[in-house]
């Protein structure tokens, strides 16, 4: 078993320099002159996108369009309720859709060397990071907060790294996976790679997210299909956002409160987020219906909270579902919901369940970061158009049919 060099055409780096153009803006922090050219570059391949789609509207389009549209029903809901914050919604909405639509138009054009770029890049992006916490920890600025001082690293923030480590690995785990048709020793060494580096970081979340990704990597195919697919691990995520509001009320009794104060050194509001869940759902109540909208930074989403053993400042819920509820409503989660739910019934078209279920494990380690963040849900969706698209993705990456329909290829 060896590691092969792979060999970089001109092509290759042109494929390289748009796929980095419209994501590497998503991982900056800090708003530097350059930061919000490269956001404006974002906005503007989004615009783009949705004019191309539109132009270009077929009936099976339908995954771009409800996509497009939970994106402008959380615009519409920035205008109603915080108008003053519209503008960087939008901005933030539009750089999520680049992302997304740049993905999808690969895909949909069954565009291999673009997604196989596109794994390229993640694979630059993961090594990138290691370097630069290991080698080159005190190169960027520290981000300067109220009540605390976090490190900036590649990836981002301290506790935000998992948004952007966790799905950068399950991308290149998948798409590695559909070329080879078998595991790689090379997403072992990414895998030791994040692991290192999330503990080297203190990232909890994506300790515990890389863990249970190469753990269910591990066991691809000793697992079942039936039991990991998207509609066990929608409903997974459910009964664990369910559970941790139970485990919570558990954890409040007096005798466990104290058992865990004594051994552990914390109490039972998970460094506050249980504070911030409640304040969270507070919002939501004030506006079921169409959500608060999108922000970024100090924002109406700002929740202070305090226990006898930190302080935190919170810009969001720290909790993807809660805060999908709190920006979108439940007007709009429709489009998202519909989404899910197509996405199902055509996971059932898959004739290669390995590509599903690598597919899944993706998405399942993408949803333990979304138990105790408000990660975006830019690189899930992205995820779940893989199998939504499944039957483009199979084609891409069996050679006899790829060979059969590369002619009629239009790539850029």
């Amino acid at each position: 078993m060896h590691l092969k060099i792979e060999r970089i055409t001109i092509k290759d780096l042109i494929y390289l320099i748009i796929l980095s153009f419209v994501f590497f803006p998503s991982f900056i922090t800090g708003y530097y002159d350059i930061y919000r050219i490269l956001l404006m570059g974002q906005s503007i391949v989004a615009i783009g996108l949705i004019v191309y789609n539109l132009l270009n509207y077929k009936k099976g389009d339908i995954y771009t369009w409800l996509i497009i549209v939970f994106y402008v029903l959380q615009s519409v809901s920035t205008w109603i309720s915080n108008r003053e914050y519209f503008v960087t919604g939008v901005r933030e909405s539009l750089c999520s859709l680049a992302c997304i639509l740049i993905v999808d138009y690969y895909v949909k054009k069954r565009n291999r060397a673009a997604l196989l770029n596109f794994s390229r890049l993640f694979k630059i992006y993961i090594f990138i990071h290691f370097a630069q916490v290991f080698f080159f920890p005190n190169i960027f600025p520290e981000n300067q907060g109220s009540l605390i001082t976090q490190e900036i690293y590649f990836l981002g923030i301290r506790n935000q790294i998992g948004q952007q480590l966790i799905p950068m690995t399950s991308i290149v785990m998948i798409i590695s996976y559909m070329k080879e048709k078998k595991r790689s020793p090379l997403i072992f060494v990414l895998g030791f790679l994040a692991i290192i580096t999330s503990i080297k970081t203190n990232s909890s979340t994506g300790i515990i997210a890389i863990i249970v990704l190469y753990m269910l990597y591990c066991l691809f195919g000793i697992i079942p299909n039936s039991v990991i697919n998207i509609k066990n691990t929608s409903i997974g995520y459910i009964v664990g956002n369910v559970l941790l509001v139970f485990g919570q009320v558990i954890s409040n009794i007096p005798i466990v409160a104290n058992i865990i104060q004594r051994y552990f050194g914390k109490d039972a509001s998970f460094s506050n987020r249980t504070v911030i869940w409640v304040r969270s759902y507070e919002n939501f109540k004030n506006s079921y219906l169409l959500g608060i909208g999108r922000h970024q930074g100090k924002s109406v989403m700002t929740f202070h909270a305090q226990n006898q053993y930190d302080k935190d400042t919170s810009y969001s819920a720290h909790n993807v579902l809660l805060q999908t509820i709190v920006e979108s409503g439940i007007i709009g989660l429709i489009p998202i919901a519909i989404l899910i739910v197509i996405t199902i019934n055509r996971s059932s078209r898959c004739r290669n369940q390995n590509y599903l279920l690598m597919i899944v494990i993706g998405i399942i380690a993408v949803m333990v970061t979304f138990l105790m963040e408000a990660y975006d849900l830019t690189y899930f969706l992205i995820l779940l158009g893989f199998i939504f698209n499944i039957d483009k993705m199979e084609s891409i990456f069996d050679k006899r049919k790829y060979v059969k329909k590369e002619s009629m290829v239009t790539e850029i």
